[in-house]
């Protein structure tokens, strides 16, 4: 029955994009690419008058969609599986306490046999700060700090422009790259990168690079890495390529974004999750420039760029 085939593809269609707009504020970036694949600009608004709030038009939901909407001609897998290069890391990431990670003292991919020890010590130490009431100035510098980093955008990122000194690939990881980048410091900072796969040693050597170098630094199967790397990555997932600084750019120099004005945080904190939420706006434009919220990201007013990825993500 075509009649009822149809209403039942155009029900499932207005079922995913419900979904995609209720995961937005935990999975944005899912979102993002969902949207993408339904060819969708954006998750319906939540709110609205009674006539097109999305709750209203959940009572009618194969109509969510218009009769006609033209979906994805390629649509692509958004999950991918994981691979076993990517679970040791992770579980090298993570091993042990946090106090251990934040250290180094916990020794790699093995288990702290005194887990439940310092467990025990941890929450003990919690309760007592807890006694601790904070004085009046404590709680006015908090909230001074607060007001000073409650925006989440590129201003907080620092990217800077480097040059990749040395590569080679990581001698415990097929897919990871280990790279020595000069970015106008004492000495070149230490990035592993998963770029094996995409880009072949001879086009990493030598090459300039927009570098992320405010995140905290993370140990990638034994080697911890200082910085990233950014990279545009196409539609289809198939294509990676770097991003380019133009050619005036300085070692060293930071990349900036007209009308996101302000100084980076010194590290990024990975519990107020700020590269998480910036790193979803990042991407290349139909003249393949790199750019957050639409806007180019520049050195010197001049825009980075790609060598063919156009509307790809950056990250």
């Amino acid at each position: 029955d075509e009649a009822a085939g149809a209403a039942y593809i155009s029900a499932c269609v207005g079922t995913v994009a419900v979904m995609a707009t209720l995961l937005e504020p935990f999975m944005p970036s899912f979102t993002v690419k969902l949207l993408k694949q339904l060819s969708l600009p954006r998750a319906p608004a939540m709110g609205g008058s009674e006539a097109d709030g999305l709750v209203a038009r959940c009572l009618s939901i194969g109509t969510l969609v218009p009769a006609g909407h033209k979906l994805k001609d390629d649509p692509t897998p958004i999950f991918r599986k994981i691979t076993d290069e990517e679970i040791a890391s992770l579980r090298e990431r993570f091993a042990g306490t946090q106090a251990d990670r934040s250290d180094g003292k916990q020794d790699v991919g093995k288990p702290d046999k005194d887990v439940g020890k310092k467990k025990a010590e941890a929450k003990a130490e919690t309760k007592a700060d807890k006694k601790k009431a904070p004085s009046k100035g404590d709680v006015t510098t908090k909230m001074a700090k607060m007001t000073i980093n409650d925006k989440i955008d590129i201003s907080r990122v620092d990217i800077r422009v480097g040059k990749i000194v040395e590569c080679a690939k990581h001698p415990d990881a097929d897919t990871l790259y280990v790279e020595k980048i000069d970015l106008g410091e004492a000495e070149p900072r230490t990035v592993v990168s998963g770029l094996v796969k995409y880009i072949p040693l001879d086009g990493m050597m030598n090459r300039r690079v927009a570098v992320v170098c405010n995140l905290k630094p993370a140990n990638m199967r034994g080697i911890k890495s200082h910085a990233m790397v950014l990279a545009a990555t196409s539609e289809d997932g198939e294509t990676v390529e770097l991003l380019d600084p133009p050619t005036d750019a300085e070692i060293g120099q930071r990349v900036v974004c007209a009308g996101f004005e302000g100084e980076p945080d010194e590290v990024l904190n990975p519990k107020k999750k700020v590269w998480d939420q910036v790193v979803v706006d990042l991407f290349t434009d139909e003249a393949r420039n790199a750019c957050f919220r639409g806007v180019p990201l520049t050195v010197n007013e001049k825009p980075c760029t790609v060598a063919s990825i156009s509307k790809g993500t950056i990250k």
